[in-house]
């Protein structure tokens, strides 16, 4: 029998004797517990119409005008109650996930079985059929722009962050969007793009066993914020690289950084992936495949 590579090995005596690899930790670890959570500041909104012909605008003055950036083609009345097994670690009420092919919200947590109930925002590209696609996609619980993946709110200048608070508009009300939440036609969406106000300008992985992982600020400082467990050695085929180029972040969420390495039109790229999803039943190939980065808490914290 042929055997397993020196950080497949690596990786599993970590799962069995590293403090939270298996799990996501329930509080900030200390390396990053000063940044969590960090005073923001608003850089834009987004407005999405839930009824066809409905528009989809941003505003850079808190809501007081909007500037159209495209419309929405069909509508959903529906939440999917099982969602990415990631979506557990978003904040409900938020952006659980951005990317050039997809932007997931979420409203709260199952308590059958622990998934995060979702619902979705898609680019023009998914108003057909997608065969064998093996990417999370909802089709029933998703909202569909005219809007093309890879740009706009997709991927382009107008782009979400994970963990942006999402407002619901009924009529003359408006609240956070939360727990029960189920879209009904002609709601209004407003995402709140908010930042910290101390943002860095990189994030630097040392790309070997035990590599430092650290952010890099304008100013010229920098701050550690965990280890690499195991370094990414190859690239793989993840959905959505079709849509954006070499060197681009093709999605994030609260279990992943993903970043395309082929053209646009291609498919190829790597995963940046937290130890407790590396852990996660659907994650096995993470474990012994080269086309994943998997990164964790260091110093014993």
């Amino acid at each position: 029998m042929r055997k397993p590579a020196w950080w497949v090995v690596a990786a599993w005596w970590l799962a069995l004797c590293v403090p939270g690899w298996g799990q996501a930790p329930a509080q900030p670890p200390a390396e990053v517990s000063a940044l969590n959570p960090p005073p923001m500041a608003e850089q834009f909104r987004l407005l999405v119409e839930n009824t066809a012909g409905g528009r989809v605008a941003v505003s850079r003055d808190q809501g007081t005008s909007w500037q159209p950036l495209g419309q929405v083609v069909r509508w959903t009345e529906k939440v999917n109650p099982s969602g990415y097994t990631a979506s557990q670690w978003a904040q409900p009420g938020t952006v659980a996930a951005t990317a050039v092919n997809a932007i997931h919200l979420k409203t709260g947590n199952n308590p059958e079985n622990g998934r995060g109930m979702v619902f979705s925002l898609l680019p023009r590209e998914f108003l057909g059929p997608k065969p064998d696609y093996r990417s999370f996609l909802s089709p029933d619980s998703s909202i569909y722009t005219d809007l093309p993946a890879g740009q706009a709110i997709f991927g382009g200048g107008w782009a979400p962050l994970v963990g942006n608070p999402v407002l619901v508009q009924r009529g003359e009300t408006e609240q956070p969007l939360g727990p029960g939440y189920v879209p009904a036609q002609g709601d209004r969406l407003v995402i709140v793009v908010n930042r910290p106000v101390r943002y860095p300008a990189q994030i630097v992985f040392e790309n070997k066993f035990g590599g430092l992982i650290a952010l890099g600020y304008p100013d010229g400082s920098s701050q550690l914020i965990g280890v690499v467990y195991k370094p990414v050695l190859g690239v793989g085929r993840f959905e959505g690289g079709l849509y954006t180029g070499v060197g681009r972040i093709r999605a994030n969420h609260t279990g992943v950084i993903d970043v395309s390495v082929s053209r646009v039109g291609k498919i190829g790229g790597f995963q940046i992936i937290p130890a407790g999803h590396a852990m996660s039943p659907e994650m096995t190939n993470a474990r012994r495949l080269t086309q994943w980065m998997v990164v964790g808490r260091g110093g014993g914290g």
